[in-house]
């Protein structure tokens, strides 16, 4: 009887770490106000009030990253092929080495208070704090205004979607750009404070002011509430069915049906601090905040993606789901060898499902993920019957060049 006792105890014991574990942990600077991440492969980079931090190890340790950085006043942070991109109180710089080295570029930026950068092919706009949105064609060396429209110039943050350029502005809600800021209309939300933007598939979430989530489905035309509702939303980000939503006073929120409900993940926070950023990188989910530094979760405590291998692929590969048929829930295995583009990013890999008429069901992986063999769970459990019903489905994963599908099968 006493040997039974004594397992018991261990086991019990495991559990109890295990669940410890499933927690935020603080791996930042001390008392950094951290407004803006970016990864660049394996390298991770924060912006702050003092400059820019920058982590090669997952966030264990970071450095100031800040030679020949001017203004320490960081504010967004944006990585486009070999090219870093960071936007200040004292203009666009860009870095050509990983952050070891940074150079202003702000020929005809008159306004140079940059709130947010955004990146569309050769594309490149500036939102600033009084002057509007303005538009680069040649990484950042000579900038022209492209306002015709805005009427509201404190310009918070941008989105892009296909061709659409959306504008979340300090007090006049969004607006929307078909022709690269060319000109500009409302997109809804009028008199009101934006403070961030989040596209997934053919949504746009606007964080707001005091007003939470809202959400649009036909690109500002009408606008509905989607949770928080009273909520300082300062940042979003989104991966699958994840919906990470970082506040004023409620700290980091999960939803997992497009804002239809939300919970609270603050485990391990001590005082709960606003959050101003957020980043789903290397499988570890990151939360800037206000003065109380940088923090780190496993993103595994929220889904079930998990890198199944440590050896590097040589090549990408979609393996058949299993149980195929399913019902509720399967698995999806494949592979991700190193960025044959740029090596020292990361790939960034897409895993969709759609139904037998082509119209997607969910995004189960949108980001930047390591080399390595990855299994993710797809589970129907979140649908109603009418929703998913029976039958053939596809799975899609694409990352670069690549992309391949898959058939499943759901029997209810």
């Amino acid at each position: 009887m006493k040997k039974i006792v004594f397992i018991l105890l261990i086991i019990h014991c495991t559990l109890e770490i295990d669940n410890c574990s499933a927690q935020w942990t603080q791996v930042g600077p001390s008392g950094g106000y951290i407004l803006c991440f970016a990864t660049s492969g394996t390298n991770l980079f924060a912006g702050s009030f003092s400059g820019i931090y920058k982590s090669t190890d997952n966030g264990t340790s970071w450095i100031a990253a800040n030679n020949g950085l001017s203004n320490l006043n960081v504010k967004s942070i944006v990585v486009s092929g070999g090219n870093i991109f960071t936007g200040t109180s004292g203009g666009v710089f860009i870095s050509t080495d990983d952050a070891a080295s940074w150079t202003p570029v702000n020929n005809g930026l008159t306004n140079q208070d940059v709130f947010c950068i955004a990146i569309s092919g050769s594309n490149m706009f500036a939102g600033t704090g009084g002057n509007g949105v303005y538009l680069s064609t040649n990484n950042g060396q000579n900038w022209n205004t492209v306002n015709t429209g805005l009427t509201n110039q404190i310009i918070k943050c941008l989105a892009i979607s296909g061709t659409k350029l959306f504008a979340g502005t300090g007090g006049n809600g969004v607006y929307l750009s078909t022709n690269n800021g060319t000109s500009w209309s409302e997109a809804g939300l009028t008199y009101l404070y934006v403070h961030s933007l989040q596209v997934s598939g053919s949504n746009l979430f606007a964080g707001m002011e005091g007003a939470g989530v809202q959400l649009t489905t036909n690109n500002g035309t009408n606008w509905s509430p989607a949770g928080l509702a009273y909520q300082y939303v300062y940042s979003m980000t989104i991966s699958g069915t994840n919906f990470f939503a970082g506040t004023g006073v409620n700290g980091v929120c999960l939803s997992t049906n497009n804002g239809q409900n939300w919970t609270q993940v603050n485990q391990g926070f001590g005082t709960l601090p606003a959050i101003y950023s957020l980043l789903i990188a290397n499988n570890y989910i990151f939360a800037g905040t206000d003065g109380h530094s940088i923090w780190r979760r496993s993103y595994s405590d929220f889904v079930g993606v998990k890198n199944i291998s440590s050896n590097i692929p040589d090549k990408f590969s979609l393996s058949q789901n299993y149980p195929n048929p399913f019902n509720p829930t399967t698995i999806i295995r494949f592979s991700v060898p190193e960025n044959g583009k740029w090596k020292m990013e990361n790939n960034f890999v897409s895993l969709k499902i759609y139904d037998i008429i082509g119209k997607e069901v969910t995004t189960l992986i949108n980001e930047k993920l390591q080399p390595g063999t990855y299994e993710v769970p797809f589970s129907i459990d979140q649908f109603s019957s009418y929703q998913l019903p029976s039958g053939v489905y596809f799975y899609k994963l694409t990352a670069d060049d690549y992309s391949e599908t898959k058939k499943m099968t759901l029997i209810r």
